[in-house]
């Protein structure tokens, strides 16, 4: 018995990996689902997919086949519900309303658990944050255990075994009411303490409130006799421990779509592929060392025999050679540097969406601008400084040339 507004991006993986069955197995404790029978999927519309979330109140909720990769207008419209389910779910809130009277409509929202599979993820640190992914392999699954749990879904076994759960659970539930959210508690500070679940804030809340279910639902299965005091030890063990090795794993996915690490990453490639370069700070040429790797090309030698290179794309910062024992430096021109990596994010069929202000103010907060400025009017830090470069005077962002250098 979860406690609601968290929601798990549980299969993820390619097609094929039978990560629909799988989510159908726990959907089967609800009623009668099968692999091609979910209460939803991403071809919903969003306002349906809410409403039905909303109607599905402390159960599972399944929506399946996230796979936002038909056509761009098709994907964006799936990463857009995506956006407004997960958040609407970690957030507890549903969309405000109002007729053209101006009348407050209701705002249904997603009391549900939230059960997702995917073939792609939802974009976003911040969605992410709301999630537990767990990525699924096609050799992951025996398929005589699954065939087995299919026949029992299809003869309602699961659902019998719900029923009787929430027989269990009726004259429990004012003990439940209080004791549970105390082990939540218990649990999430653990996790916090043991710094297994530090991919995002969230993470602990997640963990506690699956690992808590866990020992309700365990305990209920001990009870009816199903399982001994022993057993019961070795299964709850062995969920725990999967489940700390699924949020460890879980960091990886929140680097993936940082704003940060993706912006890095996209400038690097754009001075790899062409379509963007930086220059030296005095001569306006290629930097000396790997000019391949700064977005340059060879053009052939010049009459003295020397390599000569032409510059790809817009020039979107300046190299500044290593002095006084301190390390090379580039200095980004923010407009220039932002709007490359926004078109080379475009040109891949994909969209960075975080504002500039945001990003530059994220990556002074993780220390990767060498320089910042007090703002003499707030007082605040200030990402730009000014710099010197060809005669002219320009505010540039200055970071670790290393940080940026492609190859």
């Amino acid at each position: 018995m979860p406690a609601n507004r968290l929601c798990y991006l549980v299969a993820w993986s390619l097609t094929g990996s039978r990560k629909s069955a799988l989510a159908a197995i726990a959907q089967a404790y609800y009623g009668d689902f099968t692999a091609r029978s979910f209460p939803a999927n991403w071809s919903d519309s969003a306002n349906d997919a809410e409403a039905k979330a909303h109607q599905a109140k402390d159960s599972v909720y399944s929506v399946d086949d996230f796979k936002p990769s038909v056509n761009r207008v098709e994907a964006e419209k799936q990463h857009a519900m995506a956006e407004r389910i997960i958040r609407g779910t970690g957030n507890g809130a549903g969309r405000g309303r109002r007729t053209a009277n101006m009348q407050a409509q209701a705002a249904p929202f997603n009391r549900s658990m939230l059960l997702v599979t995917a073939e792609d993820l939802p974009r976003g640190v911040s969605l992410l944050g709301r999630l537990l992914v767990l990525e699924l392999g096609r050799a992951d699954v025996d398929n005589a255990t699954l065939s087995k749990l299919q026949h029992a879904a299809q003869a309602r076994r699961f659902a019998g075994l719900m029923s009787a759960y929430l027989q269990w659970l009726a004259p429990r539930m004012d003990r439940l009411k209080a004791e549970f959210p105390k082990a939540v508690e218990q649990l999430r500070n653990a996790a916090i303490r043991d710094g297994f679940a530090s991919s995002h804030p969230r993470a602990p809340e997640i963990y506690s409130n699956l690992l808590a279910g866990a020992e309700t639902w365990l305990e209920f299965l001990e009870e009816a006799g199903t399982l001994t005091s022993e057993q019961t030890n070795i299964v709850l063990a062995e969920f725990e421990s999967c489940l700390k090795q699924a949020f460890i794993e879980q960091g990886v996915y929140q680097t993936e779509q940082d704003e940060v690490e993706r912006f890095l990453q996209l400038l690097r490639a754009a001075f790899s592929s062409g379509n963007g370069h930086i220059s030296t700070v005095i001569k306006q040429g290629p930097p000396i060392t790997r000019p391949f790797s700064w977005g340059w090309r060879s053009s052939g030698k010049d009459l003295n025999g020397e390599d000569m290179y032409k510059p790809m794309g817009d020039c979107c910062g300046w190299y500044a050679e290593p002095r006084d024992g301190q390390p090379a430096e580039v200095w980004l021109e923010p407009n220039t540097a932002f709007k490359i990596t926004q078109e080379f994010a475009r040109h891949q069929g994909d969209s960075f969406l975080i504002s500039a202000g945001s990003l530059w103010r994220r990556m002074a907060e993780r220390g990767l601008l060498l320089k910042v400025e007090q703002d003499g009017k707030n007082g605040k830090p200030r990402t730009t400084v000014k710099r010197i470069v060809a005669g002219r005077s320009v505010r540039v962002l200055v970071l670790d040339a290393g940080l940026v250098e492609s190859g």
